[in-house]
């Protein structure tokens, strides 16, 4: 998949994660808001150590069905879609609800599913096939064409088109009665236990999401938790922030990471640290031998939640201050003649 077809298929899984009532009314049941995960891996074996890809999971409210939704901009095809995301999911779980979402579905495409699930008589799977709005597509390709960091607060766009973003297709409902019920879903305040590293990220990123909801990448399951430092994508391949409540040090941190083919923009960063240092802190550290920007607080297990609220003040100095840089078309040798104050009071305008 090219990368401009990436970006517009995340916004959209973003956007049904934020707004699930769409894919609730077609299926006729609530998925809850809370219960949602978007781009997780699921289905760990020997042979798949990493997992299968999901694009989106949730549970329904009042029966707990798990729900598995593929997402695709383009027209339906079978190696990539059927046979690598549909077809694994089917054969992997017993119950459940399985959506496909495509821009539009070739002829033979839906009756390969419902021809699947019929060789499967004993499990409790419906299937749903689902079209996109042809102007959300559209609505999609304007994103794209933007900043990154603008798109969240887009998103409500495609819920004011006039019509139903997502429309049924097609359905397979007849192997998942509705007198069926797995579990429930019984909403449960999370519960963290600091002194494991994996709880500590979760927290981070929990938080995260909700000060800083605007960053995209937060929004994902596909940054790794389960490392001593939140990784997260910075905007290019080999540029990411890493992220950590306490470490071994007793220090807590933020810091964005370089790839070897950026080592120019470290520089060229470094070189202007002291414009670094007015816009994030002055208490930023560069090491150029791994090409590092950190910041680091003191941090211990009895005051975790403060010192997250502290790191997050300063980890949004830091996407406010890279990523016209790292998402834009900027280059770091413009960041003299840069207008900052500019671009953070266009990215929040619309916010109030």
């Amino acid at each position: 998949m090219s990368k401009d077809k990436a970006r517009r298929e995340t916004y959209l899984k973003i956007h049904s994660k934020l707004f699930p009532e769409h894919l609730s009314k077609i299926i006729g049941e609530e998925i809850v808001e809370s219960s949602i995960k978007c781009e997780l891996r699921m289905f760990k074996s020997d042979v798949n150590k990493n997992g299968k890809p999901i694009d989106l999971y949730g549970i329904t409210r009042e029966r707990g069905i798990k729900v598995y939704v593929e997402f695709q901009i383009g027209p339906s095809d079978i190696c990539n879609h059927f046979e690598k995301k549909i077809k694994p999911i089917i054969q992997n779980i017993q119950d459940g609800i399985v959506i496909w979402v495509a821009a539009d579905f070739k002829p033979g495409h839906i009756t390969l599913v419902k021809e699947l699930l019929k060789t499967y008589p004993y499990k409790l799977i419906n299937f749903y096939a689902v079209q996109i709005n042809p102007r959300v597509l559209d609505l999609l390709s304007h994103f794209k064409r933007g900043d990154d960091l603008h798109v969240y607060y887009q998103l409500d766009m495609i819920n004011r088109i006039g019509l139903p973003p997502l429309s049924l297709v097609d359905d397979f409902a007849l192997q998942n009665p509705p007198t069926y019920i797995a579990m429930p879903f019984k909403e449960e305040e999370n519960t963290y236990y600091f002194s494991n590293c994996v709880d500590e990220n979760r927290y981070l990123l929990t938080k995260l999401r909700k000060v800083i909801n605007y960053y995209l990448n937060f929004h994902t399951e596909k940054e790794s938790v389960v490392n001593k430092a939140l990784r997260v994508s910075a905007g290019k391949d080999s540029i990411y922030y890493d992220a950590t409540v306490c470490d071994n040090a007793g220090k807590g941190f933020v810091k964005i990471c370089f790839g070897k083919s950026y080592s120019k923009w470290y520089q060229t960063f470094k070189t202007n640290n002291n414009i670094l240092k007015e816009r994030i802190s002055p208490d930023i550290y560069f090491n150029d031998g791994k090409r590092t920007i950190s910041y680091y607080l003191p941090s211990s297990l009895n005051n975790i939640p403060e010192v997250v609220d502290n790191l997050i003040e300063v980890y949004e100095r830091f996407i406010l201050f890279f990523s016209p840089f790292t998402y834009g078309r900027r280059n770091p040798t413009e960041i003299l003649n840069f207008n900052f104050d500019h671009y953070n009071k266009s990215l929040f305008k619309n916010t109030h």
